[in-house]
C-alpha cells in the first residue's frame, strides 16, 4: 500500500512523546498515532479514515485529547478544507 505523508506533529506529554501522522493512501487516509514511553516502549494505533465521523470518534477517545487538541483540529481542517474527506 503506497502512502504519502500529509501531516506530522509531535509533542511531549508528561514522560511520553505523542506523534500524529496523516497519510494519503489508496482508499482514503490513514492516521497513525504513536506513543513512546519513558522507557522507550512504543505503541502505534492506525486508523483508516473514509468518513469524517470515524476520525472524530478516534480523536474524542484519545486520553491526551486536551493536550493534543490543536493537532487534531489541524488534521480535521486538512480533511475538510483540502477535500480529503467530504462525507460525514
Amino acid at each position: 500500500m503506497a502512502k504519502t505523508l500529509a501531516f506530522e506533529r509531535s509533542v511531549n506529554v508528561d514522560t511520553e512523546q505523542v506523534t500524529l501522522k496523516l497519510f494519503k493512501v489508496s482508499r482514503g487516509y490513514s492516521l497513525e498515532r504513536r506513543i513512546i514511553e519513558k522507557d522507550e516502549a512504543s505503541a502505534v494505533q492506525v486508523l483508516l479514515i473514509s468518513k469524517l465521523e470515524e476520525f472524530d470518534v478516534f480523536a474524542n477517545a484519545d486520553p491526551y485529547k486536551s493536550q493534543i487538541a490543536p493537532f487534531y483540529n489541524e488534521i480535521r481542517r486538512k480533511l475538510t478544507d483540502d477535500g480529503l474527506c467530504n462525507n460525514r
